[in-house]
């Protein structure tokens, strides 16, 4: 149970983690078997020994009895093995089988061996086969290989996957690396490569020693086959995936059979071969007896795939072989071919492997005693292989001839391939040429390169012999010839010579080729030689024209070239090259040479035949052959070879073609006529579905798509051939999507008659292919409309084309195949049909002109063609877009619904009685957003063409309105299409349309709408609120549209008002149509009553409404921008226009007023009184509009009528300054209109008096409103004036005219008044003038600060206040252009300005009135300081006086508007007083001022204002010179003192000391050197004494914070300033050392620190400050070398360091003031020793531990920092918590500051930081654990040790 129990336990841990588990089970064997555990003597070493193996679970039969009996027998001396094989039987197998002793592995390999297969674990299989390769003792490995073997067996067996053969990849490479390992090749020389060389009677050296490593190798090769075997039955060996597999199967064939013996068979050799035998037969699964040599050799495909795998020249497939085994393998392989007749396969298996052994040979190899030995049988072997190969595979002859001669070393070309090929070519009969033709061939490789090529032609001479047959002797001549184009001299020079040896050939005409050829004295020969590529034509032509028989040798040539390519087994690949060469130089030689029909009639035709009838596939790389073939029927023949024109030529490319093209030379062409019927004949041939794809591709390339046969040939053949030409390439278009076929169609000059025959022969309901077909067709139609000739012919196309159209449409083909295909098809056809009839149209025009009008009547004013079938073609259409579906099915696309009805409106033109019925049920059927187009062509042509069918344009409206009106908003789209093809409509048709368009529509509306009896009733008059959404129609329009379109609205309202009034005896027909619409609705069909009284009252309410709506759109017209615009620019007819318009409104409101005057009030019901108060209200207010947008001089002149009267109202005359403000925006100084505007200035001044009294009737606060809001008016006019009118230029005529305008009043005035104005009227002005600027400004002032200080604010005083605000803003804007002109006017502007500025920063309210005058006073003070800096100097003492600028509600109280605002405007104030007042002017005012504010004795009293004088003080500093401010330092320092007296106890107080710290920093910026140290020792006397009562502690805190501010400022520059008081700085710490580190006894110490603990606590208060100017002057003087810290001979650092190793050790009280970053809330959670000595929080105001840091990074030695150190590590050791926190944190600090250089020290912390290490303060840990990581970083080492 106990075993069971320890058993799991050990499973559980072998998962977890065998490596520990294999650890504990070899401790516990060696526990067992060599130290017994005391107490266990009862128990025997063999029982614990058995219990052991019981827990770990091993059974097998080994008895423990057994073994403890033979223990008992042998002698002490032998225990040691017995113990051995006890451990190896407790080990387990894996860990056994790696142990080092021999014997141990042997036993656990013996267990194994008696154990099931099957219950061995997973990974023994690799443990075990690691042994074969890595294991040097044979027995081991025998016993391994064993076990292992039958792990295979039952792996190959039961196919149980294990461990073993998981990875397939990396047991082929452990099974070939064991075999390795252990194989004789390489090591004993029996078994060398090179005696497979000799002869096999040669006896091999016997063997030494081989027979006790036998074994392992013969276990190897077994276990080789079998691996060989599981790779074959685990892996696809045709999947290219298992590639990687596969070739390892491949290369252990290869090893295999390398041990495979061919000469000894008996002994160690025997074994080895039948063992290798053996296992070759594992690979090939045969149960045969193992195979031999020969039969292994012999048509095995394994073999095969070996040699090309480890021999071929792509071996580089990661195949890692020795060289010893791979040459093995090769020369066992040849011996073994040698002696046997080879098959093909065999052949190219050892050509593969001959090639491989010559690859390998170099010059080195020529002293070898065994080269001559393997030449001689290489050679052998190659001409064996070159036989076999001539025999059963001749036409890749060339290429083995090619490898052979290709190989890259000389050494093996000379001694192996060249004697091997001549000897092949000898062993030929004479009249055999395949070989001289096969290296030839060879040469025409792409791949041969010219030193190849050049090999392989000396190799045909030398070889050539004495030849003289002449069969067969043209396939090698004529590929010579094709060779003299070769683009190498080299080659076609040897070329030459090899065809001076056909001289000898028995052949007339061979005989005359080659001498004509190789006659040096003719011609051709040098141009051949140094030009191959273009004389090759040349040659050829001289070679016919010299011959004694030209036409022979033509015939000769010509019938060689189709021999050449054709050949009894198919096309030649080679043959295919050189026909291509020789019969392009043949067509460029010249028609006279060889004539282009004898070229076809002889070759190209035999030839085109076979490529048309042959499989892509077979004739794939013949493209060159087909191309030329292909092109000789273009019919273009060459008549003159001597071009005048430029040759390009291109190339050559690897067969040796060159591409030439002509340029200018274009006389020497010409084609065939008549053309051939053959060449016709072969074309359709080629065009069939049939015929090689490739050949067709060529025709249509080379033949159809090319100009010379387009434009040459097609046209004259004859009809029939035309029209097979085109269907068939329709065909091909369309059955199998040829695009080029579909291209030459489009190219192709056709005629009307020819698409009339295609169209014919077309059925678009017989299938998809059909229609795809008509498809094409008509994009062709459409694309050759300008060649389709007379209009007759364009007609028949047309009825074709609908004739289509209707078949595809009807109702009866709904099954004609994918409704998409035949929408798409229906939609082509109707482009193509727009076309024609617009093309159709155009030549109508044009016929028209050329014929005089007076003798022939238009076809556009006539119905053209015949009437029923046009009538027919209409009610297509109309069906198309769904107005007839019972006989047409619909379109679906809205793109064909819109060309339907473009279609149909151009035949409405054409035949406008016959069509023009047509449109409206075609309107009727609009749908969708694609129609704008249709909408566009419908609407014209039905409004030009109505009348003669009896129409109207209502009658299109009637249609189109009823349609839409259900749901405005939803047809918008559709709306404003048909609204934007009203516009195209001629001159004012246009507007007069849209009009009543827009009338029908909201007359609709009102027949349609709803309304209760009294509710609404507001609604229906109310002219702000329309109800129409019509109007947005006319948003797009142009504005004399849209003026156009208000003036016929605005008649259609007068007509229907005088309707309403029965004072109109009849009504036109137009308003009668839209009445009736009001009245009765589209479907109405009772007369139209002739008096409004008879109507009923809904007829009533539906008229009201239709009037009320068309006034308000035509007052939204006015609104409208562009409306305005051309009332206001209106010039010529559009001034008519507006004159029209005007006069229009001016009779509509006076007959609105006289209509409401005469009317029976009492007989109205409530909706028609309402109308008539609405209608003269709508008409007067577009009155007005259009009174605002009269041109300049009538606006002016209505302006100042109004002005000037006092009848009229506030409000009125307000709305019209407004008016006359927002035009004179858009005039300037150089506009013409200015001395208009000029003489509104009086009216406008004018305007700012109080105006008459209120009426009994009107309430005071109303008048004076009103009186506010119309001044208010004024001012921002004349605001407006001065920045419109007011030149830029500064002391010219136009300006000192216009400032003698301005300047009386401060207001605007125009520009020229000076030049243009009387003299008697500028005085006028003056006088008038004169007095309203301060009268204005000061009265209304006054009254509101009487107000203000009452602080009782009402409405009328906020308007005053806003009336202010205005005011101060338009003195601004006056005193920006003015300048220095308005000097005398300042006391009377500042004063009351600085007043106001008083009152409201005395005043505690923060409306927003209060903070916009703020403002305005604020921008204009700014703007006196920006344009008249030095005459503001009188009235600085006001502006910096306590309750002006610096007041605290300037700052910051006042914030009802946005901070950035108002700050912006007190900055810049600032800014501009401080940067443009003289600064010694400027200076004593502002400390006069500081001095003044901090006079109050309240402790913060003042010190806000004081920052803000402080901050203009800086600014002014900051932008002067040393030499300006030398004579203002004395009054920069009386002021900054009494700055510094002031206590810095508040936060306010500590603001006032950094600014004054910020001042004195600016003002040291600018001083010398020598200058600062006497401004200093002034300092420091201020200051005065450390004294004991403490009444200077402010002026010491202030001391030493600026000099804090100073030395961070002034680095190094500020030490003798600071050396000066550096025995202060010693008084100082001490001070503060005796305050914080003072020790008192008993009660006494408690009574004095009660006492005195406020009182010591401010004599300290400056050591803050203090120590950060110490810790600055320290971080200085450590960039600096510490020379300054380190002098006095380093007496001043340990004075210093003294003081403050004390003060770390300090009590810091709780009601100590200290500075520091820390919000209040965090404040409360830190003491203030953290915050002055650890730093927490201050580290920008100074602190114990920073000042100390400092002082040890400028110490800067070893000596100086071991007291330091000393003071520090006591810190750390101290009984306070806090004291050790600041300790730790402060040696971290110097580690961090000083780094390498402190490491010195390190060993003295050491035990300090083990203490802390344990401290009870987490925090003190933490950063105890810094310092020590620290250290370790730096000094690159563990401090762990040290630590302990």
């Amino acid at each position: 149970m106990i075993a069971l129990r320890y058993k799991m336990v050990l499973e559980a841990l072998a998962k977890i983690d065998s490596a520990a588990c294999d650890k504990g089970i070899a401790y516990a064997i060696d526990s067992v078997t060599t130290k017994p555990r005391e107490g266990s003597d009862s128990i025997s070493k063999e029982d614990r020994m058995s219990n052991l193996s019981s827990i770990l679970g091993n059974t097998r039969s080994i008895s423990i009895s057994t073994k403890k009996s033979a223990a008992e027998t042998n002698s002490s001396a032998d225990s040691a093995p017995d113990t051995v094989d006890g451990a190896a039987f407790l080990l387990p197998p894996r860990v056994a089988l790696e142990h080092a002793d021999a014997t141990v592995r042997i036993n656990a390999i013996a267990g194994l061996k008696v154990m099931d297969v099957a219950s061995l674990e997973s990974d023994l299989g690799s443990a075990l086969l690691r042994r074969l390769s890595a294991d040097d003792d044979p027995t081991v490995v025998a016993s391994a290989g064993e076990v292992l073997i039958k792990i295979l067996e039952n792996y190959l067996d039961c196919g149980e996957p294990g461990d073993l053969c998981n990875d397939i990849k990396s047991l082929a490479e452990s099974a070939l690396g064991a075999l390795y390992h252990w194989t004789f090749i390489g090591k004993d020389e029996t078994w060398s490569p090179s005696l497979l060389i000799a002869s096999s009677n040669t006896k091999s050296p016997k063997g030494k020693g081989n027979e006790p490593e036998l074994p392992p190798l013969l276990i190897c090769l077994q276990i080789c086959g079998l691996v060989g075997k599981v790779i074959s039955k685990s892996t696809d060996m045709n999947d290219d995936e298992s590639n990687g597999i596969t070739n390892f199967f491949y290369v252990i064939f290869l090893s295999l059979a390398a041990h495979v013996h061919a000469i000894e068979n008996k002994g160690s050799f025997k074994k080895v071969s039948e063992a290798a035998a053996s296992a070759l037969s594992e690979l090939s699964d045969s149960d045969d007896k193992p195979p031999t040599l020969k039969l292994l050799f012999s048509n095995n495909d394994m073999c095969f795939s070996a040699i090309q795998l480890c021999y071929g020249t792509d071996n580089d497939k990661g195949v890692d072989i020795p060289d010893l085994v791979r040459k093995r393998f090769l020369w066992l392989s040849l011996h073994t071919f040698s002696s046997s007749t080879l098959t093909l396969t065999q052949s190219h298996q050892v050509m593969t492997l001959v090639l491989h052994q010559m690859r390998l040979y170099t010059k080195e190899s020529r002293k070898s005693a065994s080269f001559q030995t393997e030449a001689d049988r290489l050679i052998d072997l190659i001409q064996k292989c070159l036989v076999v190969i001539r025999m059963e595979e001749t036409e890749k002859l060339h290429n083995a001839l090619l490898q052979l001669v290709s190989v890259n070393t000389t050494v093996a070309f000379q001694s192996v391939a060249k004697p091997a090929i001549r000897a092949f070519l000898t062993s030929l009969a004479d009249d055999d040429y395949t070989g001289l033709i096969a290296l030839i061939y060879g040469g025409m490789h792409p791949q041969a390169y010219p030193q190849i090529v050049s090999r392989l032609l000396a190799l045909t001479d030398e070889s050539f012999g004495a030849r003289n047959s002449a069969d067969g002797v043209t396939d090698l001549l004529l590929p010579l010839l094709s060779m003299l184009s070769h683009s190498n001299r080299e080659v076609r020079q040897k070329v030459m010579s090899v065809i001076e040896k056909f001289n000898s050939v028995e052949d007339d005409i061979i005989s005359s080729i080659c001498t004509n050829i190789t006659d040096k004295q003719s011609p051709t020969w040098s141009s051949i030689v140094m030009d191959g590529v273009n004389a090759l034509p040349q040659l050829l032509g001289y070679i016919v024209s010299s011959s004694k028989s030209p036409i022979n040798v033509q015939e000769y040539l010509l019938k060689g070239c189709l021999s050449c390519a054709l050949t009894e087994s198919g096309f030649s690949k080679y043959g295919c090259d050189v026909s291509a060469v020789l019969l392009n130089s043949m067509e460029k030689s010249g028609e006279s040479i060889f004539p282009l029909s004898k070229r076809w009639d002889l070759a190209g035709r035999a030839i085109f035949d076979a490529f048309s009838a042959t499989n892509d596939n077979e004739v794939g790389a013949a493209s060159e052959l087909r191309n030329c073939v292909a092109t000789m029927l273009k019919g273009v023949i060459v008549t003159n070879t001597q071009s005048n024109g430029q040759i390009i030529s291109i190339g050559p490319s690897n067969s040796g073609r060159v591409r030439s093209y002509s340029i200018g030379a274009s006389d020497g062409f010409s084609t065939l006529e008549p053309y051939p019927k053959d060449m016709t004949k072969s074309i359709l041939q080629a065009l069939k579905s049939t015929s090689s794809k490739l050949t067709t591709t060529s025709v249509i390339q080379f033949v159809m798509t090319r100009q010379s046969w387009t434009n040459g040939v097609f046209p004259k053949l004859d009809s029939q051939s035309k029209q097979e030409i085109l269907f068939a390439l329709l065909k091909l278009r369309t059955d199998q999507d040829n695009e080029s076929a579909g291209q030459v169609i489009l190219n192709l000059p056709l005629k009307a008659s020819d698409f009339i025959h295609l169209l014919k022969r077309l059925d678009v309901s017989a299938s998809e292919n059909e229609q795809l077909a008509m498809v094409f067709l008509a994009d062709a139609i459409r694309g050759k409309l300008d060649a389709l000739g007379k209009a007759s012919d364009i007609s028949r196309i047309s009825s074709l084309l609908f004739k289509h159209l209707l078949s595809l449409s009807s109702t009866n083909s709904m099954d004609l195949g994918d409704s998409g295909g035949k929408e798409y098809t229906r939609v082509s056809i109707l482009q193509s049909l727009l076309a024609l009839h617009s093309e159709y149209k155009n030549q109508l025009s044009d016929n028209s002109q050329r014929v005089s009008s007076g003798r022939k009547r238009s076809r556009s004013h006539s119905d053209a063609g015949n009437s029923s079938e046009i009538t027919s073609q209409a009610k297509l259409l109309v069906g198309l877009v769904g107005g007839d579906t019972t006989s047409t099915e619909p379109l679906h696309s809205d793109r064909g619904k819109g060309l339907s009805l473009s279609l149909l409106t151009i035949l409405c033109e054409e035949s406008p009685s016959t069509v023009v019925t047509s449109l409206l049920p075609a309107l009727s059927s609009l749908e969708g957003h694609a129609v704008g187009d249709a909408l566009s062509a419908i609407v014209p042509a039905f409004c030009n063409h109505a009348q003669s069918a009896g129409l109207s344009l209502f009658d299109l409206l009637d249609t189109f309105v009823t349609k839409i009106v259900a749901d405005i908003p939803g047809n918008k789209t559709l709306i404003d299409q048909f609204a934007s093809a009203l516009m195209t409509l001629p001159g004012n048709e246009a507007g007069e349309s849209l009009a009543s368009f827009i009338t029908s529509v909201i007359a609709l509306e009102g027949f349609n709408l709803q309304l209760p009896s009294t509710s609404d009733i507001d609604t229906l008059v109310d002219q702000r609120n329309p109800k129409s959404n019509i109007l947005h129609v006319i948003a797009h329009a142009n504005s004399v549209m849209k003026v156009s379109v208000a003036l016929s609205l605005l008649q259609y309202a007068e007509n229907l008002m005088a309707f309403i009034c029965n004072t109109l005896a009849d009504l036109e027909e137009d308003k009668r149509r839209v009445m009736r619409l009001a009245v009765s609705g589209t479907g109405g069909v009772q007369s139209l009553t002739k008096s409004y009284m008879n109507c009923t009252k809904q007829q009533k309410r539906s008229l009201l409404y239709l009037v009320t709506t068309l006034l308000q759109s035509v007052q939204e017209i006015l609104s409208s921008p562009a409306a305005r615009k051309l009332v206001r620019k209106s010039k010529g007819a559009e001034a008519d226009l507006c004159l029209r318009l005007w006069q229009e409104l001016m009779q509509t409101n006076v007959n609105s007023l006289n209509f409401h005057a005469k009317q029976d009030h009492g007989a109205l019901d409530i909706t028609e009184k309402k109308f008539w108060i609405a209608a003269p209200i709508v008409t007067n207010e577009c009155l007005e509009i259009l009174q605002n947008l009269l041109p300049v001089s009538h606006f002016l002149a209505s302006v100042d009528s109004i002005l000037t009267d006092d009848s009229v109202e506030s409000f009125i005359k307000k709305k019209t300054i407004h008016m006359l403000t927002n035009r004179v925006a858009e005039v300037n100084h150089g506009s013409p209109e200015h001395s208009l505007f000029l003489e509104m200035v009086p009216d406008l001044v004018t305007q700012l008096e109080t105006g008459p009294k209120p009426t009994d009737q009107e309430d005071i606060s109303v008048a004076s409103r009103k009186a506010i809001v119309k001044q208010q008016g004024a001012l921002v006019a004349i605001e407006s004036f001065v920045t419109s009118l007011y030149p830029s230029a500064e002391n010219s005529r136009t300006t000192n005219a216009a400032a003698k305008v301005f300047l009386p009043a401060l207001v605007s005035f125009p520009l020229f008044a000076h030049s243009v104005l009387p003299s008697h009227l500028i005085s006028e002005i003056h006088s008038i003038i004169q007095a309203k600027v301060s009268d204005l400004l000061a009265k209304t002032s006054a009254v509101w600060l009487e107000v203000r200080l009452a602080e009782v604010v009402s409405d009328t005083h906020d308007a005053q206040c806003q009336l202010l605000s205005s005011s101060a803003l338009c003195i601004s804007s006056l005193i920006s252009n003015l300048k220095a002109r308005c000097l005398h006017l300042l006391p009377q502007i500042i004063k009351p300005l600085i007043e106001d500025l008083k009152s409201i920063n005395a005043s505690n309210r923060k409306d927003q009135s209060s903070t916009t005058f703020l403002l305005a006073i604020l921008r204009t003070i700014s703007t006196i300081a920006d344009v008249l800096p030095g005459f503001l100097l009188p009235y600085l003492p006001l502006v910096f006086s306590g309750d002006a600028l610096p007041a605290v509600s300037v700052q910051h109280k006042l914030a009802l508007i946005s901070e950035s605002t108002l700050g912006a405007a007190s900055n810049h104030l600032e800014v501009s007083l401080a940067t443009k007042t003289p600064v010694r002017q400027l200076i004593p005012c502002l400390t006069n001022a500081l001095i003044t504010t901090l006079s109050r004795k309240e402790n913060d009293a003042g010190c806000e204002e004081a920052c803000a004088i402080l901050r203009v003080m800086n600014i002014a500093i900051d932008n002067s010179s040393r030499s300006d401010l030398t004579s203002v330092v004395g009054k920069i320092f009386n002021g900054l003192v009494t700055a510094y007296d002031r206590k810095a106890d508040s936060q306010i107080n500590t603001g006032l000391l950094v600014s004054s710290n910020k001042c004195l920093l600016s003002l040291v910026m600018k001083l010398s050197e020598t200058q600062l140290r006497p401004l200093y020792a002034r300092l420091r006397e201020w200051r005065g004494d450390i004294d004991g009562d403490g009444s200077l502690s402010s002026r010491r805190y202030a001391f030493w914070s600026l000099s804090a501010e100073l030395s961070k400022a002034l680095k190094s520059i500020f030490f003798p300033c600071l050396t000066s008081v550096i025995t202060d700085v010693v008084d100082e710490l001490e001070n503060a050392v005796s305050v914080l580190c003072s020790k008192k006894k008993g009660g006494e110490a408690k009574r004095r620190k009660t006492e005195n603990n406020l009182a010591d606590i401010e004599h300290i208060q400056s050591l803050q400050p203090l120590l950060l100017c110490m810790e600055s002057a320290f971080k200085a003087d450590a960039h600096e070398g510490g020379d300054w810290t380190r002098g006095d001979d380093s007496q001043r650092y340990n004075v210093i360091l003294n003081n403050l190793g004390k003060l770390i050790l300090a009590q810091v009280p709780s009601n100590m003031a200290i500075i520091s970053d820390l919000s209040p809330d965090e404040k409360k959670s830190v003491s203030g020793y953290e915050m002055l000595i650890q730093g927490v929080g201050t580290q920008e105001h100074g602190n114990v531990v920073g000042c100390l840091t400092a002082l040890a990074t400028a110490a800067g030695n070893e000596q100086l920092w071991k007291p330091l150190n000393f003071a520090v590590l006591e810190a750390c050791g101290h009984r306070r918590s806090e004291v050790r926190k600041a300790g730790v944190s402060c040696l971290l600090s110097i580690i961090e500051s000083i780094g390498e250089e402190y490491m010195v020290l390190l060993p003295e912390c050491l035990p300090v930081l083990s203490e802390l290490l344990e401290d009870a303060d987490e925090d003190i840990v933490s950063m105890a654990k810094d310092c020590v990581r620290q250290g370790e970083e730096l000094l690159g080492e563990s401090l762990e040790e040290s630590l302990r």
